[in-house]
C-alpha cells in the first residue's frame, strides 16, 4: 500500500510544472497610448499647431497619438522589424500604420499622425479600412521574422508572412484598449465677408459626445488665440457643419476641443 501510494505521488509531481528551477515563461511588449482621447482630423496638420496647443491642452496633441512598447520581457530579440496595427472600431479592420527595423531595443514607438493617415489615395487595397472613426479602438505590436526564428515560444502566435524574404510574422504584445477616439474634423472651409475685414470660418464635425470647440489661430504665424470659444455641439454620428462668424483674418487656424481645465 506504502509503495503504490509513494509511486502515485511521484507520477503525479512528474507532471508539475517546477518554477523553482528557473522555468521562464516567454514575456510580450507592454504597450501604451498617448493621449488617451482625441480627436481625427481628414487633413494634415498646420505648420506649428502642437507646439500651439501646448498652451491650450495638457500634453498638446492634438492630431498625433503616440504608440509605446516596453520590449524588456521580450524573449526573442531576433525580430527583423515590427509594425503597428489599429482596429478601426467602425470598419471591423485592422489596420496596419507605419513600420521599423528593430535593433532589439527596450522600447519602440510610433507617432501616427492620422490626418496624414487618411490622406493616402489608397493603402492595403482597400482604403475604407483606413477611414476615420469614432470610438474606442485598440492596437497591437506585430514582428516579422526569419523563417528560423519561427519558434517564439509558448503563447506566441505565429503566422506565415506574405512578405517577400520574410519567414513569419508574430504578435508581440496583447491587445490592447486606447485611444478613445471622440471626434472627427473634416472640410474646413474660410471666405472673407462682403462687407468689412472679417471673416466666416467653418468645419464639419461628428462626435460621440456633446463638445466645446473653438478656433485656434494666428495672425502672425507667431503667438496663437482662441477665438470663439465655448461653441458648443451636441452628441452626433452624423456630420454637422459648425459655423463661427465676423471673426478676424488668420493666416493660420485650426479647429480645436475646447476642453481644457
Amino acid at each position: 500500500m506504502k509503495k503504490s501510494l509513494i509511486l502515485y505521488l511521484f507520477l503525479a509531481l512528474a507532471f508539475v510544472p517546477f518554477t523553482g528551477a528557473g522555468l521562464e515563461i516567454p514575456g510580450k511588449a507592454v504597450g501604451t497610448v498617448s493621449p488617451s482621447s482625441g480627436a481625427i482630423y481628414y487633413s494634415p496638420p498646420t505648420t506649428g499647431i502642437e507646439d500651439a496647443t501646448k498652451g491650450l491642452c495638457s500634453g498638446g496633441d492634438i492630431y498625433t497619438f503616440t504608440y509605446t512598447f516596453n520590449m524588456s520581457a521580450m524573449p526573442d530579440k531576433s525580430i527583423e522589424s515590427v509594425f503597428l496595427l489599429i482596429y478601426n472600431p467602425e470598419t471591423g479592420k485592422w489596420v496596419r500604420v507605419g513600420e521599423q527595423a528593430y535593433d532589439g531595443g527596450e522600447t519602440v514607438k510610433f507617432r501616427v499622425n492620422f490626418g496624414e493617415l487618411y490622406n493616402r489615395n489608397s493603402v492595403g487595397g482597400e482604403p475604407y479600412w483606413y477611414s476615420p472613426f469614432l470610438g474606442t479602438s485598440k492596437f497591437k505590436l506585430v514582428g516579422d521574422v526569419e523563417e528560423r526564428g519561427r519558434s517564439g515560444g509558448p503563447g506566441v502566435a505565429v503566422e506565415r508572412s506574405n512578405r517577400p524574404n520574410v519567414g513569419f510574422r508574430r504578435s508581440l504584445s496583447d491587445e490592447t484598449v486606447g485611444p478613445e477616439i471622440i471626434a472627427n474634423f473634416r472640410n474646413p472651409q474660410w471666405k472673407k465677408d462682403d462687407l468689412g475685414d472679417n471673416y466666416t470660418y467653418s468645419v464639419e464635425v461628428r462626435s460621440t459626445e456633446p463638445l466645446d470647440l473653438a478656433i485656434l489661430g494666428t495672425r502672425d504665424a507667431t503667438n496663437w488665440d482662441v477665438y470663439g470659444e465655448n461653441t458648443r455641439v451636441a452628441q452626433t454620428y452624423n456630420w454637422k457643419e459648425v459655423i463661427w462668424e465676423g471673426a478676424p483674418r488668420f493666416s493660420k487656424l485650426e479647429f480645436v476641443i475646447d476642453r481644457c481645465s
